[in-house]
């Protein structure tokens, strides 16, 4: 489901943050109020959320005005990266590790690690005051050419109603996520589990178990051949016995889960609301995802702003912005709006917060499992890998009888080799 998520929180989170950059290219100091403009893809609740929190800023202070452009979605990375070519591009912009990458290549962001030590006193103190790994997610690069303000994640969604039925409990360990799968197939006659992106389940399990992601010196893939055959082959036997099932293209679970053809699967925590409208068909438990392994690991999925290259003063004037936006009242604001968490632990003791994560389930899951909110390394090629394990895994499912999971993994190794080394 990380497309929803990159497209949710690029219209959730990721508020296409987007002013009129200029590519890196120097102007003028202006001697008035700064305007600083971006883009955004949001619409109804979400653009009145935003506009509150925009409003509160430039309410705040009279140095800054921030503009929202509202952006359509379709397109939007396209049209984004031609307004940076012609140098009407942005002044900050939400975005992932991955797209950050291809900024940093061509010298259009911005190191952010002197306005962060100002504002924090270290890199050190930053780094204490954010949830799980996520100060590693965005520091990856060599700087902090990335602010995190919230993020959503994957959560287990089930039918309560059925599990109660069946005696079964939202599973702790992916061996009881199958056992829960395998009952409710026996009952049901139907799959008992899904993914709505089976390409991050499969990073999930091989970062719980401790295997590094990317070799960094070697550029390949560092997870062992042997593991990655294993946990493809659970995957294919899974799917053969019926008690899992990939979900079909161009769609997500929630809609065969919201209507009780689907007893459970993993999916975002953005798109809990989807998932919860049944009509009052049964009664839906959401819960953290399973963890199994030497290393507690859920995915994140807010990325985080980067700030173009454009003049000193705007460049400051978007650290601001970023500072009161992840402030604690503002973040938590924000998070109770989107099915989302904070980034920072401060939002948590905020009576906003702990309103929302006392009743919202989805909220309620993320808050227990924000702990295990990790990284996955972003490097030229590193979009290629995850294109890569999802053909895999849909090959080897959808196709066995043609290719065999050796096969799919052998291609699998082969072409992710090849897209790190930029072959």
């Amino acid at each position: 489901m990380k497309k929803l998520i990159t497209l949710v929180l690029v219209a959730l989170l990721t508020l296409s943050m987007t002013a009129c950059g200029n590519g890196g290219k120097k102007e003028e100091e202006p001697t008035g109020p700064i305007t600083i403009t971006f883009w955004h893809t949001l619409t109804d609740q979400h653009l009145e959320a935003l506009n509150k929190i925009i409003d509160g800023f430039n309410k705040s202070q009279s140095e800054i005005i921030v503009v929202g452009e509202q952006k359509p979605y379709t397109d939007y990375d396209s049209n984004l990266a031609m307004a940076l070519r012609n140098g009407n591009g942005p002044d900050f912009v939400s975005r992932y590790a991955t797209d950050a990458v291809e900024y940093l290549a061509d010298d259009l962001i911005v190191d952010m690690t002197p306005y962060i030590e100002k504002e924090y006193g270290s890199m050190e103190n930053w780094k204490n005051s954010m949830i799980g790994e996520t100060y590693e997610e965005c520091t990856q690069l060599g700087g902090a050419y990335l602010f995190p303000i919230s993020s959503s994640s994957q959560v287990y969604f089930y039918n309560k109603t059925l599990f109660d039925e069946l005696n079964l409990k939202a599973p702790t360990t992916w061996d009881e996520l199958l056992y829960n799968a395998k009952v409710c197939y026996e009952h049901t006659g139907k799959a008992g589990f899904s993914m709505d992106d089976e390409l991050d389940d499969f990073q999930d399990i091989m970062t719980q178990r401790g295997f590094t992601y990317i070799d960094m010196d070697k550029k390949e893939i560092g997870w062992p051949k042997e593991e990655t055959t294993k946990l493809l082959q659970w995957y294919v036997d899974n799917c053969k016995a019926g008690y899992f099932t990939l979900k079909e293209t161009n769609t997500y679970c929630s809609v065969p889960f919201a209507s009780g053809e689907l007893p459970a699967y993993i999916g975002s925590s953005a798109g809990a609301s989807y998932a919860l409208m049944n009509d009052g068909k049964f009664e839906a438990g959401i819960a953290p995802i399973p963890q199994e392994g030497t290393h507690k690991y859920i995915p994140n999925w807010g990325g985080g702003y980067v700030i173009f290259k454009t003049t000193d003063a705007k460049q400051e004037a978007c650290f601001k912005f970023l500072n009161y936006y992840a402030s604690a009242e503002v973040s938590a604001a924000w998070a109770a709006g989107f099915n989302t968490i904070p980034s920072y632990k401060a939002a948590y003791d905020t009576a906003i917060y702990k309103e929302y994560a006392a009743n919202d389930l989805a909220a309620k899951a993320m808050t227990e499992q924000a702990d295990c909110m990790g990284w996955l390394r972003a490097c030229p090629g590193s979009n290629a890998v995850r294109d890569e394990i999802q053909k895999m895994i849909r090959t080897a499912v959808l196709d066995g009888e043609n290719v065999s999971v050796e096969q799919a993994v052998e291609a699998f190794y082969a072409n992710t080799s090849a897209a790190l080394k930029g072959n």
